[in-house]
This record gives structure tokens, sequence and C-alpha cells, in this order.
């Protein structure tokens, strides 16, 4: 078998001084250094409840043999990810298999404070490991999101997949869905326009706030129970004043 070529890091003039021959040593120990590189999510391990979870992740980019032959990263296993949050209060946006992000390495070994959460030793003496990896995700270049909350200068947009939008303007929000569900009291201060049927289930109730409030109808108005102005019936009314009838005038012309 011939051999194949072999093209080393080191260059010619790598040990022609004293100074030389210090810069290549210290260039091949930075080379030893993991600092930063992007990877893809290989699996998502979510926290218990809403906590944040882990993630594992491999790095993109091959290393590289002196004679020219890639070589594959293996899989980092139990990164912890990046979640916006404060507090108790959370954006929660958590990864997904086949994310792109990327990873940075920590100076130091984080073991011990992703098992307890707290300040504390490193369990061992390694710098800048790919075992310390932290990833912070959202480089999906070639995915296009379908659910996504945009902010911009005018407006914050809250899209779901199927047309259904919520749009915050200046003085305006534009709600875009097929059903629409309160659970709970809705309270409207202003006027209300319904451009179609409104259907209700329950009761009508006005006037709890002070004043008189009106409420116009400028379609037809169908009941299919009985309606009431005050205490009297528009089913069961008696007139005072007049002399009851034995006919039936039958329904309304």
């Amino acid at each position: 078998m011939a051999d194949q070529a072999v093209y080393p890091q080191k260059t010619p003039s790598s040990g022609n001084n004293t100074e030389n021959q210090l810069a290549f040593i210290i260039q091949q120990q930075l080379g030893q250094l993991a600092v930063a590189t992007l990877v893809e999510v290989m699996a998502v391990h979510p926290g218990a409840g809403l906590l944040v979870g882990f993630v594992d992740v491999q790095p993109l980019v091959n290393q590289v043999a002196g004679d020219g032959t890639a070589q594959g990263h293996t899989t980092i296993y139990g990164v912890p990810y990046l979640r916006v949050q404060g507090g108790a209060n959370a954006v929660i946006v958590d990864p997904v298999v086949g994310d792109i992000g990327m990873a940075m390495f920590a100076d130091r070994d984080l073991s011990s404070v992703k098992a307890t959460g707290a300040a504390a030793s490193p369990a061992s003496a390694r710098r800048f490991s790919l075992a310390d990896a932290l990833y912070f995700g959202g480089w999906n270049m070639a995915v296009q999101p379908t659910s996504y909350v945009q902010v911009t200068q005018g407006a914050i947009n809250i899209v779901l997949p199927g047309g259904t939008s919520a749009v915050l303007t200046p003085g305006q929000c534009t709600i875009t869905a097929t059903n629409t569900k309160i659970v709970g009291t809705l309270e409207v201060t202003g006027m209300a326009t319904f451009d179609q049927n409104v259907q209700i289930a329950g009761s009508i109730a006005g006037g709890t706030g002070g004043g008189s409030p009106t409420s116009t109808f400028n379609g037809s108005f169908t009941a299919t129970g009985d309606i009431k102005a005050g205490t009297v019936s528009l089913e069961s009314h008696v007139h005072s004043g007049v002399t009851a009838g034995g006919a039936n005038t039958g329904g309304p012309h």
C-alpha cells in the first residue's frame, strides 16, 4: 500500500529559532481550547413541569486530520440550553431536534453546578472542554417560522398556523380566528359592533356600572325564550284597564 501524504501544521520556519518554536507550541496548545461553534440538536430533555432542561448536540464543524481527512465530532450530552427568563417570568420556546444553534464552552468544569443549580467548585481540572458546553439556539437559517411573536416598530404580531393571528398596533388589537373563546367575564368599555349573528347562551345584564346603558339592534332580534322589560314579560304580560276578549288574534301581522 502506498504511503499517504500528511500535511502537518508545522511549517519549515517553525524550528528556525526559539521565538518560532515557542509560537508553534502556543499555537498547538490554543488548538486544544474549545471556545464556540455551531451545533445541531440531536435530542431534547425537557425539565420537570416547565423547568428548563438539557439538549444533546453535535458540533457541525468537522475536525481535520493531518492528511486532510474530515473527522466528525461525537455527540455532547446533557448541555443546558438558554431560555429568556427572569424569576418566574419566562418566554418558553424550547429547542427541538434538528435545530441549529451556537454552543459556547466554559473555561471551567460545569458539571457540579449543572447537577445542583448552585455555586460549586469544579469537579475536575479540565479547561475549555467540549464537555462543558452551553447551548444558545435559534440559527435555523433554512426553516421559516410558522408560529411566532414578531415585534416591529409599529406592531406586535402573534401568528399561528391556519390563519390565526393577533395584531397589536397603537390604539387597536385585531384578532383573526375561526373561533374566539373567552372563559370568564368580558367587560367592554365603549361600543361593541357585530357584523354577523350573535348567539348568547346565557343572560345579558347591563347597568351595573351606573348610568343607563342602551342596546341598539339595527337588524332583527330573535329570542327562543321570554323577553322581559323590567318585570313585564313579553310572553305572559296582561294589559290593565281593558276588557279581555274571547278571540285569539293569532300571531303578529
